[in-house]
């Protein structure tokens, strides 16, 4: 997982250096156990699954 998330972002990167990179939710998500990864500054941290799954319900909405 994290070898295509590097892969995508240098990719974007070396073609456009004036925007962020942009990831889809499934590459920066899936796979990814490591909780630093997001929302690392919370005391009470819920774990990646849960950032995953109320992301993923806000974009699979019309």
């Amino acid at each position: 997982m994290k070898e295509n998330l590097l892969e995508e972002i240098y990719r974007q990167v070396n073609v456009n250096k004036k925007t962020l990179p942009l990831i889809s939710l499934e590459l920066f998500f899936e796979g990814n156990d490591d909780i630093g990864s997001i929302g690392c500054n919370l005391l009470d941290h819920p774990g990646t699954e849960k950032f995953y799954s109320v992301l993923k319900n806000i974009k699979d909405k019309d």
